[in-house]
């Protein structure tokens, strides 16, 4: 079905960035990464993946960051890496 149900949520910043990553690889859609600045990495591609990378060097300024991406499926495997209250 075309309807994809669009899905935002606030990234753990005490996830491992590397398992993430992996995880993105085996979503069927495009997954952005979007800092507390607005400024948004798509996790597909590889140059973002390594800014992204060299970010998590200061955990900072992925406080409060969103990962966006659509379909049930893609969710599911990226939950893990939702922020918990």
């Amino acid at each position: 079905s075309g309807c994809m149900k669009a899905f935002e949520f606030t990234y753990s910043g005490q996830a491992d960035l590397k398992p993430f990553l992996e995880d993105v690889k085996s979503c069927e859609n495009e997954v952005w990464f979007e800092t507390a600045q607005g400024d948004q990495l798509s996790l597909k591609s590889t140059l973002c993946q390594f800014i992204l990378m060299s970010l998590s060097e200061h955990p900072e300024s992925l406080s409060g960051a969103k990962v966006k991406g659509a379909g049930a499926h893609d969710r599911e495997i990226l939950s893990p890496y939702e922020k918990t209250i």
